[in-house]
Order: C-alpha cells, then structure tokens, then sequence
C-alpha cells in the first residue's frame, strides 16, 4: 500500500475516532499554553473521568479544588462540540468580560495550534470577536459576562457556567441569576455544566450541588486538590501550615479541600474539630422512621416530615430535648429539635446498646409558635415525657407559653439571683445570650471531641462543621443556618440537668440516689425506671 494511501487511512481514522471521543483528539493533536510555554496536551485521570461524565450526562455540576486545568478542559470540549457537531451554539459564562474573553482565547489558541493537515479537514473559523467565535459549519462559541441579562433568550445546545459560585458584581447572587437564564435552554434539552471551587455555605451554589444529590436527572462530582499529579499529604500539609500561619487557614479547606463538606467551609475559625466530623462522614445514614406525629402520638410517615426518628423510644430510658425556635423572619431560620439519650440504652442482657446522649431523634421545619408548641408537647410525650429545654428568646415564649397552656409536666426552668431583692427568680425556658451561648455551645464542643454524642444525621454534622467563632468572639455566621447546632447544644445543656431533682418524673429513681446504686450495684433486684 503506498504512504499516501497509508497517511490517508490514517486521518480519515483520526478523524472518526476524534468526532466519537474528545480524548483522542485533545491527546493527538490538542497544543495548549502552560508556564512552560506550548506543549502538547496530557491529559491526567480525572479531566478523562470529567470528558466521561460531558459526554454521558445532561446535566453536570462539579466541586473543585483550585489550578487543575478544569477551565482549560472547559474551553477545549467547547471547541471539540463546535468542530464535530454542525450548527452548535455552545454559551460560556464567566464572572467578568476578561475571564470570558479569556475562555474563548483558550479554545481560539488551541484551534489556531492545530496541525496544517487537520485543519485542511475541520471547519474554518470565519467570526473570532474575542466573546464569539464561529465556524463554517455554523457552529458558535459565545462568551457571556454575568449579568441580570446575560444569555436570557438565547437558546443553545451546551452551557457552561465557569466558576459558578462566584458569578456576580457584587450586588446579589449572580449564581441564580445565571441558571435563570439558561434554565429554559436546559429545560428544552440542551446539554449544561456548572463548574466551580466552593464560595462558602447558603449561596446558590451550595443549593444547588445539595439539591443536585437528590434529583436523577443531574450528576454531581467531586476533584479533591490530590485529583492531579504531585499532590500529595505532604503537598496539602505544607498548603496548610502555610494557610495557617497567616491566620487563614479555612482557605486550605475552601481551595485544596479534601472532601466535599469541608470544601464549603470558608471564613471564621470552626468551633467543633473538622478532623473528628470528616471520620464520622462513613457513619451518617438516614432516619429509620420520617414524618409526622398525630395528636394520639401514632406515627404517619411523610418523606417531607418534619420529624426524623433513628431511635424509637424505650420505656426503661430517658430523654432530653433541646429546641431552638425560628425567628419568624420570611427567610428566616427553622425551627430544630434535638432528641438525645439520658441514660444509656441497654439490651435485656445489659449490653450498652445506645450509649447516654446518641441524637435519637429531630424535629425541623418551619412553623407558627402555636405550632411549634404543639409538635413540642407531642414530641416529649413520645419520648416518656423528655425534660425540654425551649430556647425562650423571641418568638420562643410564645411557644412556652404554648407549653405550659398543654401543660407540659417536665419543663426546663431558668433560675436568676435579683441584686435588689437578694432572692432567686424562675422563669420557663431556656435564655441563650452572650454568656450562657458560649457555655452549651463549649460544652457541645467537648462532647464531641470525646466522643459523647452519637448521631447519624447528616444536617447536624454538615451545621456543626460550618459553625464558626468569628474574629470579634461572636459565634456563627449571618446567613449560615445553625438551628440544629443551637438546639443540640441546648439539649447538652439538658442532659446536665435530667438527674436534678425538680425534674424527675413520677415513680422515677433519682440518678445517684440511694436505690439507683442498689439498682446499679445488683441488677437482678433493680426497680424499673417507671
């Protein structure tokens, strides 16, 4: 066969296999510009895996780490569908005109870098304006800015949206506005990927990749900072204690994360230890039991109630609830119980089977005080009459006055000492202020640093690595959601005070008392709890 023939199989090959597979064509011919200067593209596992997941999947939203070449990648599938499908219109969004001009010079270099004999067979370029580029067969690139009229009516087979979660001026939430825009285009069957590094928690960003995981029509991945060569533990401890030594060291967590939750933890220094919240990642699952409870106390499954049930009740045990309350705000927080342990749970042969304070049960949503109080009274009563800490604050003491209209018999009191009068008040409820917050929210710390409480809820841990004390000594961060870490320090509060005498129940045996050691010291004489 002569060389002609041989060079022609070849390309006419080249050219099938490029149209099937974006990898063959970036690894064969595709130059891009590095620090380095031209080189040809090699591509490592995980943009391959990305290529994988473009081609399979209609609705794309990945997670990051920072520098992975994943913009690179971004401009250069642009120009693979724009070069191998006719009549595309492929829009990219950036965050300012100079990174979307960026974008397209990216995929204009590339092309422009092409061996002679490849471009004598693809599509000319006949438009390249630096924010669009088209060619001759009527295939477009369009770069947008982000703005409240970027890309609206504009109809397109793929979108990219290229760091995502810091679209905008400054002015709102460009995010949401973005997918506005393409969201018709999507909905008529077009091809979208939202790319980008984590912004922090409560943006639309973070909505829409915790959304994304329980939706089967998108796809979500995540590239840890080890996703490229070279990097390493060592590579990511020096990244840290550099971070670190400028008092900044979240960025670590933001920019190299390792996983997927600490990659949204952004500014402030976390209360609760990170480390400890990643390891119990493999131990969340979801409740045994959700929806609602009737004012008899049955349970009425609902896949979007309120109540989540892990641990049903025991006759022979004990229980605390802490429970914060809404502000009442229209966007504001929910309102969150925590149910946990009193006492450990033990089989009928005396193992420990749920050790004292393991989250049993919570209870979240949005609720009128009135409400609120109701499901409240229903709640301890369903956990043997539980002592309740209600936070009083606010709106809160609309909801113990609720409380005490049912006439809920195990109610957390809050004593102060007058200086006037020299004599102790009483007041229903629990007060978080600036003194007692720190103190549940410390003592919640230490708990979980040794391993004190148990639980399985994936909202709790996500709240509880996001739960920041900020430079000035406040704790938390406005616009972050916290009711469960408010109400799970509430109800450790609680458990201090399930023992105390005032609180226990009817025929129930003080703890530490006389006939507790009796209980203790011989089980097989023991008197029941109740």
């Amino acid at each position: 066969m002569a060389s002609a023939e041989v060079l022609d199989l070849y390309v006419q090959a080249s050219l099938k296999s490029w149209r099937v597979d974006p990898v063959e064509f970036f690894q064969d011919v595709i130059y891009i510009k590095t620090v380095r200067g031209r080189e040809k593209w090699d591509l490592y596992d995980a943009q391959r895996d990305f290529i994988r997941a473009y081609l399979g999947e209609e609705k794309l939203i990945v997670l990051k780490a920072r520098q992975m070449g994943f913009t690179t990648l971004m401009a250069n599938l642009a120009l693979w569908q724009a070069l191998f499908r006719e009549d595309q219109t492929i829009n990219v969004f950036a965050d300012k005109e100079d990174d979307a001009k960026r974008i397209l010079a990216m995929a204009i270099y590339s092309f422009k870098n092409l061996p002679k004999w490849a471009t004598d067979l693809l599509p000319n370029l006949t438009t390249d304006n630096q924010l669009e580029a088209q060619w001759s067969n009527n295939s477009k690139i369009v770069c947008f800015t982000a703005t409240k009229k970027s890309g609206r009516g504009e109809t397109a087979n793929v979108v990219f949206l290229d760091e995502w979660a810091f679209l905008g001026d400054g002015t709102g939430d460009w995010a949401e506005t973005a997918w506005a825009a393409v969201e018709p285009t999507v909905d008529l069957g077009g091809k979208f990927v939202g790319l980008s590094t984590a912004n922090g928690l409560e943006n639309f960003f973070h909505t829409m990749w915790q959304g994304a995981l329980r939706k089967d029509d998108w796809k979500r991945i995540f590239y840890p900072y080890n996703s490229i060569p070279l990097r390493d533990e060592k590579w990511w401890e020096r990244k840290r204690q550099g971070f670190a030594e400028d008092g900044q060291e979240w960025i670590v967590y933001q920019e190299y994360p390792r996983d997927a939750t600490e990659a949204f933890i952004k500014s402030g220094q976390t209360v609760f230890d990170v480390e400890i919240l990643r390891l119990l990642e493999p131990e969340m699952r979801g409740p045994q039991f959700r929806g609602d409870l009737d004012p008899s106390l049955s349970l009425r499954e609902d896949r979007n109630g309120y109540l989540q049930v892990w641990v049903m009740p025991n006759e022979k045990c004990d229980y605390a609830i802490g429970a914060d309350v809404a502000e009442g705000l229209e966007h504001g927080d929910f309102s969150d119980a925590t149910v946990r342990l009193g006492v450990d749970q033990k089989s009928s042969d005396g193992f420990i089977v749920h050790p004292r304070g393991t989250v049993v049960a919570r209870y979240r949503g949005k609720l009128d005080p009135d409400l609120y109080g109701d499901a409240l009274d229903r709640l301890g009563r369903f956990y043997g009459t539980a002592l309740l800490g209600v936070e009083a604050n606010g709106s809160g003491l609309s909801v113990v006055h609720r409380l005490q209209g049912l006439n809920y018999p195990r109610m957390y009191r809050t004593r102060t000492q007058q200086r006037i009068y020299n004599r102790e008040t009483e007041r229903y409820g629990w007060y978080t202020n600036k003194a007692t917050k720190p103190l549940i929210i410390d003592q919640l710390a230490e708990s979980i640093r040794k391993g004190l409480i148990i639980f399985w809820d994936e909202g709790l841990r996500q709240e509880l690595m996001s739960f920041t004390r900020n430079p000035n000594g406040t704790l938390g961060r406005p616009g972050v959601k916290d009711d469960a870490v408010i109400s799970a320090a509430i109800s450790e509060e609680m458990l201090n005070h399930i023992f105390d005498v005032e609180y226990v129940r009817p025929n129930e045996i003080r703890y530490m008392s006389f006939k507790w050691w009796v209980n203790t010291i011989h089980p097989e004489k023991a008197t029941p709890w109740i």
